[in-house]
């Protein structure tokens, strides 16, 4: 017997495009020339249907920008130009479906004609800050200025080179929760990666977005170069023999953990899943700081250390680290 889930409030004969992949899976229906999303969306983890409610939307909803009723929310100007190459608000058409490669290094024609390094945009050739806003244009959370485009939710006319706070106004902290940031600046969405990463000392030091990811892809989670899981990426900078090292013998002086439990993954307590993808907490932050556990107890942002120790009580965990060395 097939059960009906309430949630799902479509049938397979209404979809007409399919977004999403890792954390959650939307559906699309074209009316007209555009395509609206559906108002469920499938879960991945959980494997459950949920509602897609646009009344929850972000700033454009704040603002009054958007109707609430998902057909009349179009594809065009939410969501094509982070999933889609080259999309033209004009003909509403893309040059190609998905991230390509035009996507990060910008028109290839005349480089495919001459074949010069220097007809090409090489994200490693350009400046740290405009190397990352290649990979904020679809990372950073904000929303466009004021005038022609700013009924979008992406940044038209950007491309990769240019300096995208022309064409995109960051969300920043503002001491309240926001729909992506906690009170305190950390993750609270998905596609926040930029806005916190540009707090941290390490984007400051130079330091790019694939500097950690290859954007081509590799088999490690999230496209890092190397494991996070193993503790392999963080370390090939920060381990004992490195110039950045955090420990001189054994990483649980660092951690205070023991080295082969969780507690002693870098990610677990510097990039803690703090933000909310598809459930919570799904989404990593990426201040690289300890969050403590008072920003829990003053904002209820998630902390590394009540992550893992889910029976414990965030002022049990604060007064744990104080008793640290490198806290006192």
């Amino acid at each position: 017997m097939i059960r009906h889930d309430p949630d799902l409030t479509f049938t397979l004969d209404e979809v007409d495009m399919l977004v999403g992949s890792r954390f959650k899976q939307r559906y699309a229906k074209k009316i007209g020339d555009d395509y609206y999303m559906l108002p469920a969306q499938w879960n991945v983890e959980t494997m459950e249907w949920v509602p897609y409610n646009p009344k929850k939307d972000w700033w454009a909803a704040e603002k009054g920008l958007y109707p609430k009723e998902w057909h009349k929310r179009p594809n065009s100007k939410l969501c094509e130009g982070c999933h889609t190459t080259g999309f033209d608000i004009q003909t509403k058409k893309p040059v190609e479906q998905n991230i390509a490669c035009e996507a990060c290094h910008g028109p290839g024609r005349l480089h495919a004609k001459t074949e010069e390094n220097a007809d090409i945009i090489n994200p490693a050739r350009l400046s740290h800050e405009r190397g990352n806003m290649i990979c904020f244009q679809c990372h950073i959370r904000g929303r466009p200025p004021k005038g022609e485009f700013e009924t979008y939710a992406w940044a038209v006319g950007y491309k990769p080179g240019d300096d995208l706070r022309k064409y995109w106004v960051y969300s920043k902290p503002s001491g309240k929760n926001q729909y992506g940031l906690w009170a305190d600046g950390y993750a609270r969405k998905n596609r926040v990666q930029g806005n916190t990463f540009i707090q941290s000392k390490m984007y400051h030091k130079g330091v790019r977005c694939y500097t950690c990811h290859d954007p081509h892809g590799t088999r490690h989670t999230a496209f890092t170069v190397k494991s996070a899981e193993t503790n392999s990426l963080c370390l090939s900078c920060h381990g004992e023999k490195t110039q950045s090292a955090v420990f001189k013998n054994d990483l649980s002086e660092h951690t205070h953990h023991n080295a082969t439990s969780s507690g002693s993954k870098c990610i677990e307590c510097h990039m803690p899943k703090t933000g909310k993808n598809a459930v919570k907490w799904d989404s990593r932050d990426h201040s690289f700081t300890f969050i403590s556990p008072l920003s829990t107890i003053r904002f209820g942002t998630p902390n590394g250390c009540n992550n893992c120790h889910t029976d414990k009580t965030p002022e049990w965990a604060l007064k744990e680290v104080t008793d640290w060395t490198f806290l006192k």
